[in-house]
């Protein structure tokens, strides 16, 4: 259930999983939509992808890495000492890969929480900037997240394309011995 936000507090509301509407006289507002699910999981990506913007889920680090740097951009520039930002409606926000730490944007440290769900699960960013809600459609399944084009859910970053995830699998190798001193092929 969305209520009308105005362009400050788009990006504020972002990381509470509120939802705001965007209205005809702010085309630059991105629609969010709420938490959905205990795990914090994002809802499924739907038919149209620009339509809704979704968080992603609290284990991806975002928690630990706020991208809102409290600074705005009304005149579609951010300062350039804040480092690496990107302007969304009218807030200055951390490029992908940096967070906000007392107004300027730094790289994001890899904790070993972030490099271990990043082995067991894949990774969703695709670092293609979307700045008026829309991801281009050679990227595959995608929304667009603070500024930034996310694989939809079951879908991983390959490469900068949206591929489906395939999960885990093993390889079977047969195994080499005196009796079969060659590799099979």
């Amino acid at each position: 259930m969305g209520a009308a936000c105005a362009a400050g507090a788009a990006v504020a509301e972002l990381d509470r999983g509120l939802s705001c509407q965007a209205d005809d006289h702010t085309s630059v507002l991105q629609v969010m939509s709420k938490a959905a699910g205990a795990q914090g999981e994002p809802p499924a990506a739907e038919e149209n992808a620009s339509a809704h913007m979704p968080y992603l889920p609290a284990d991806r680090g975002l928690e630990e890495c706020p991208r809102p740097t409290g600074g705005t951009c009304l005149s579609g520039t951010c300062a350039s000492s804040r480092g690496p930002v990107t302007c969304v409606a009218g807030q200055c926000v951390c490029k992908p890969g940096f967070c906000n730490r007392d107004g300027i944007c730094r790289a994001q440290a890899a904790s070993g929480r972030t490099r271990e769900l990043r082995l067991n699960s894949c990774e969703r960013r695709t670092g293609t900037m979307c700045p008026f809600s829309m991801c281009k459609s050679i990227l595959g399944p995608t929304s667009c997240y603070m500024g930034e084009c996310v694989c939809a859910l079951g879908h991983c970053n390959v490469l900068g394309i949206c591929r489906k995830a395939m999960g885990k699998f093993k390889a079977k190798v047969a195994p080499v011995t005196q009796s079969r001193p060659d590799f099979p092929g």
